[in-house]
């Protein structure tokens, strides 16, 4: 239902501050979706992207596919003014 797609888009969107808070469990959220109000990020839909202690513990993983490299993905994008292998490797 439309009220069922609004919560869980909530949820993620709760989610997805905690993730920009680098995932620390000593974060506290002002306020989450259901309005419980300085919550610790622990505590957030049972702690789920609360995780690390430091930030220097997270590891961002990025998925590729069809085995391109991001690397491979950016230079497709270039404009192609930038033509010298110099060039194309500095905007990486």
């Amino acid at each position: 239902s439309t009220e069922e797609q609004v919560e869980k888009l909530k949820v993620a969107a709760d989610t997805i501050r905690l993730c920009l808070a680098a995932g620390l469990r000593d974060f506290v959220l002002e306020e989450d979706c259901f309005g419980h109000r300085h919550i610790p990020a622990s505590k957030v839909h049972d702690g789920r992207a609360a995780y690390v202690v430091s930030p220097c513990e997270v590891v961002n993983f990025i998925c590729v596919h069809d085995n391109e490299t991001l690397y491979d993905n950016t230079v497709w994008k270039l404009p192609t003014a930038i033509a010298s292998p110099a060039e194309r490797m500095r905007s990486n």
